[in-house]
């Protein structure tokens, strides 16, 4: 088999770990000591709890006893390195953001390495190579030079399971970047929020908003009467972003035909790449991944069998992943000679190809 355009190590996971601890800052009054000084810092819980975390909003207040010119500086530099160390990426790991009324670090990603998402090499070449001449610094100063904001938008549009979100997990993975999801089908989000929200991304990160056409019709009508997102405030959110360190907007859909042309014209839809079912290239380089043994040969008979099986036609990534999934301790010629691919249900392939996955 053609080696992948990509070649990363995949990252090897311990599955021996110890049990996870989280410690969290509690209510109530503490001392700081920083460059030489000592700050107060109270912390303060207020208002009802929220629907999505079961948390109340909190309040952080830093104060020191003395007014000048050099402790308010201090106290500046300490809110940036609180800041940059809350934003940074752990090695190997990346942020995955929640929007409530601000963005939160909802849970810490694993991250995923290009070369184990699967899709056809010019798929994968042309957006990572299009997000790499956007954060490059020379791009940078090209969009401020000419007033234009320092954005881009991906169409991501195929069927379901198919490695959507999957690329774009592996996309935020490899440039280190965080991901920031808002639903915008949360019944508690209205457009001023969503403007909000993009207006206050997190610095070093994408924004995903998943199934995009499963929210307006034709008509740019709420596919459902109880949320409060307008399609026109969903355009004015797009077209608001105005991030001078680049933001990286990824819409996808399983129906491009079912979306308004408003939303994905020049300027606010800037790339479009279909992610469509199983190639036979991609088959068979999920066969040498799972059996890196498998001969040339042995890819191009599971090629043969996979599209002689019921459902092997039109086959998305998540299918035969759980193929392989099944056969986690089967033989090459076991895993060759038993597929029994079915029809997986959207919502299957749907949860298989999640960020949460």
């Amino acid at each position: 088999m053609k080696d992948y355009a990509f070649d990363e190590d995949d990252e090897i996971i311990n599955d021996e770990k110890e049990p996870d601890v989280s410690m969290l800052l509690g209510c109530g009054e503490l001392t700081l000591d920083f460059e030489g000084r000592k700050f107060n810092l109270t912390r303060q819980a207020f208002g009802q709890p929220s629907r999505q975390t079961g948390m109340r909003p909190m309040s952080l207040v830093l104060s020191h006893p003395e007014r000048s010119t050099e402790v308010t500086e201090s106290m500046k530099r300490l809110c940036r390195k609180a800041l940059a160390e809350h934003e940074s990426n752990k090695p190997g790991q990346i942020t995955l953001y929640s929007f409530t009324a601000y963005w939160h670090k909802e849970r810490v990603l694993v991250k995923r390495s290009l070369t184990s998402v699967i899709l056809p090499a010019d798929k994968m070449n042309q957006v990572v190579a299009d997000v790499k001449r956007f954060l490059a610094p020379e791009t940078q100063a090209w969009y401020m030079k000419h007033c234009i904001p320092y954005k881009r938008a991906f169409l991501l549009h195929g069927p379901p399971g198919c490695g959507k979100s999957s690329l774009v997990r592996a996309v935020a993975s490899h440039f280190d970047c965080g991901v920031c999801m808002a639903s915008l089908a949360d019944k508690d989000l209205e457009d001023k929020d969503l403007r909000i929200a993009m207006s206050s991304l997190p610095k070093r990160s994408v924004v995903a908003f998943e199934d995009v056409d499963a929210l307006f019709d034709h008509h740019r009508e709420q596919s459902q009467g109880t949320r409060h997102v307008t399609f026109s405030g969903f355009l004015n959110a797009l077209d608001g972003v105005s991030d001078p360190h680049g933001t990286i907007i990824f819409l996808t859909t399983n129906h491009k035909s079912r979306l308004d042309a408003a939303l994905i014209r020049p300027g606010r839809c800037d790339v479009q790449v279909e992610i469509t079912h199983a190639t036979d290239e991609q088959i068979a380089r999920c066969f040498e991944r799972f059996y890196p043994e498998a001969s040339e040969k042995d890819c191009e008979g599971f090629v043969a069998a996979v599209r002689a099986a019921k459902g092997g036609k039109r086959l998305s990534m998540s299918q035969l992943q759980e193929h392989f999934v099944q056969h986690r301790e089967s033989t090459m010629a076991e895993a060759s000679a038993d597929i029994k691919l079915g029809e997986a249900s959207s919502a299957e392939e749907a949860r298989n190809g999640s960020f949460y996955g």
